[in-house]
């Protein structure tokens, strides 16, 4: 005799979609600079990009909780190991920011590190553009 097949099982039913979590706006977008790290936990808040004369620049403006002293030694450091020259240098003390012009063969960016005084709280905001 042939061999009968086993009985099947009901096919399943989905269970109905749960509801669409709400989602929190999305970060803003900012590009990567290659040889110039981001500070550990910043939050990009800003990106922006221009145009002139066919040039096209990128500025991304970051915000961490770090002081601004940190940042900036940060900063400082990742200049030595990435093999950035600096070739301007501000510091503005009652800020307290500094600002900084660094080079890397044919390439710029300027780097400022600021603290923000916001609703309750001190923040660091740097500033990373290359033209």
């Amino acid at each position: 005799p042939a061999p009968t097949a086993a009985p099947t099982a009901p096919a399943a039913t989905a269970a109905p979609a749960a509801p669409a979590a709400a989602t929190a706006p999305a970060a803003e977008q900012c590009v990567t600079f290659a040889g110039m790290p981001v500070y550990d936990g910043a939050l990009c808040v800003d990106h922006d990009t221009d145009e002139d004369d066919g040039v096209i620049t990128h500025e991304n403006t970051y915000t961490t909780p770090a002081g601004a002293d940190d940042v900036r030694r940060f900063y400082e450091a990742a200049f030595v190991q990435n093999g950035w020259t600096v070739r301007e240098f501000e510091h503005d003390a009652d800020d307290p920011s500094w600002k900084y012009t660094v080079a890397q063969g044919q390439r710029t960016l300027k780097v400022r590190v600021k603290a923000e005084l916001q609703v309750d709280a001190v923040v660091t905001e740097v500033t990373i553009a290359e033209s």
